[in-house]
């Protein structure tokens, strides 16, 4: 049975997005006969873990935890140095961010001679990948471009961010074009149970919902979305759930124009228990600081079929992605999220799209599957 020694920083027991992408490649990979073997953080430096009793069905390696992060990084180095010396693997998976540790397993990999597989969750250098102007971000693009070098494969999240590492990375003559590729992230579909949320005087209003960040993409959304549901709540009472890190840069908006009972925050809480509680949406919002990104959210709004309003450009991926259906709308300054709310509610647009639209190219398992056949052309299986 093949050896695959998988690297990131975050997976179960944290509650992070970044760990539900690694725990369903782990899953897949193992489902299909590998022996899978983990290297991951402490869960001390996980900002959310999860309640429930965590035992890993792997072997793991864990970093032990350091509030300073040169001591974190040669902790990582050092043990990544002896699991590679006595283990004999066939491939190594590393799925970031962070990425601090790419180069590193990357140039282990090239001195064992086991091919390497670079998963970029996120890009590297943002919020533009081809801006390379300034020292941090050479000093980036050196580390990332040994990464590339000693990859056999690198797996972007969408085909904009791969054909942009293509042309920034490609160029260099040590890197083929055909090992950038992409995986998507996407939706796990599961039984959703709504009455899990009851809150009293919930149930008669708009109830916006976001899963996730909106204030560290952009104040500028928050003081429009704030402007927007201070003057919906003149004729209808309209909340903003949501789910995840509390934004206080959210409450002070709120506060500041005179609605803070309207911004309500369930903090981090299961995906399972996530997606049920957001099921009692009227719409979604989405946002993001770069065109380039096209996160786990908007695939489980896709999955949720609720209403969409992005707060985004026209040449944003999201955009891109979601103006196919029906019941999305894209705007950004008060006017516009308050016209395009009421275009949703009044019209009874109690759905992005009719069930007669085949989702499955957006689930996760489709893309596992798609990254599961890679592999097993690299190991030949």
């Amino acid at each position: 049975m093949k050896r695959i020694l998988f690297i990131a920083s975050h997976t179960s027991p944290s509650l992070s997005v970044a760990a539900l992408r690694s725990d369903f490649f782990i899953r897949e990979l193992s489902a299909t006969g590998y022996t899978v073997e983990v290297v991951r953080d402490c869960a001390k430096s996980y900002k959310s873990i999860s309640k429930e009793k965590y035992t890993p069905a792997y072997s793991e390696y864990i970093i032990t935890y350091s509030n300073s992060k040169i001591l974190n990084i040669l902790r990582w180095i050092l043990t990544l140095i002896k699991v590679f010396s006595k283990g004999s693997y066939d491939l190594c998976f590393c799925s970031g961010g962070p990425f601090f540790y790419f180069p590193i397993a990357a140039t282990l990999s090239k001195i064992f001679n086991i091919p390497c597989v670079l998963d970029f969750r996120d890009p590297w250098i943002v919020p533009e990948i081809n801006c390379i102007i300034g020292l941090r971000q050479r000093i980036l693009f050196l580390l990332q471009n040994i990464s590339m070098r000693f990859a056999i494969l690198v797996i972007n999240v969408q085909d904009e961010i791969t054909d942009a590492y293509k042309k920034l990375y490609g160029k260099l003559g040590k890197n083929d074009f055909s090992k950038f590729i992409t995986i998507r992230n996407g939706y796990i579909p599961m039984k959703l149970h709504p009455s899990q949320l009851v809150i009293h005087d919930e149930l008669q209003s708009i109830k916006i919902v976001v899963l996730g960040k909106l204030a560290y993409y952009s104040s500028t959304d928050c003081i429009e979305l704030a402007k927007a549901i201070k003057e919906l709540n003149s004729k209808k009472r309209t909340v903003l759930w949501q789910f995840g890190e509390y934004e206080s840069e959210i409450a002070y908006y709120f506060d500041h124009f005179g609605i803070p009972d309207r911004y309500i925050n369930f903090g981090r809480v299961r995906y399972e228990e996530m997606l049920s509680k957001a099921t009692m949406a009227d719409i979604m919002i989405v946002n993001h600081r770069t065109k380039y990104a096209l996160g786990t959210k908007t695939y489980d709004y896709i999955y949720l079929n609720k209403p969409i309003i992005g707060m985004v450009n026209p040449d944003y991926g999201i955009h891109k992605l979601l103006e196919r259906f029906p019941g999305y709308r894209r705007a950004r300054m008060q006017n516009d999220i308050t016209k395009a709310i009421v275009d949703l509610v009044d019209g009874n647009e109690e759905k992005l799209y009719p069930k007669s639209i085949d989702i499955g190219q957006y689930s996760r398992k489709s893309q596992s599957e798609l990254l599961v056949s890679y592999i097993n052309s690299i190991l030949g299986d």
